[in-house]
């Protein structure tokens, strides 16, 4: 009973990490096609994604939106990536 619990579990927590990929995906390349992003979005959009870093698929935009605005926002950025580390660096 309890592994048909974890698995349907994992199951829902991956169609989740689909999901805000498919969220997230359009809104990455959006900012990064921009020139005019301010520190307020990349910074909305750094914590939204925070939460969900334990998928590749989203760390793999995270650190794309780090690497895009580190020299616009370095200390914005350093900050979230310490944050990340923190949540998830073992």
């Amino acid at each position: 009973m309890v592994d048909k619990e974890l698995m349907k579990l994992a199951e829902s927590m991956q169609q989740l990490y689909e999901q805000a990929f498919m969220f997230y995906f359009p809104i990455v390349e959006e900012l990064c096609n921009r020139n005019d992003v301010s520190q307020k979005e990349l910074e909305y959009e750094l914590d939204g994604m925070l939460s969900f870093c334990q998928s590749e698929d989203i760390l793999s935009l995270f650190k794309r939106l780090c690497r895009k605005f580190y020299k616009q926002y370095p200390e914005t950025v350093a900050s979230y990536i310490m944050t990340y580390k923190e949540l998830y660096d073992e």
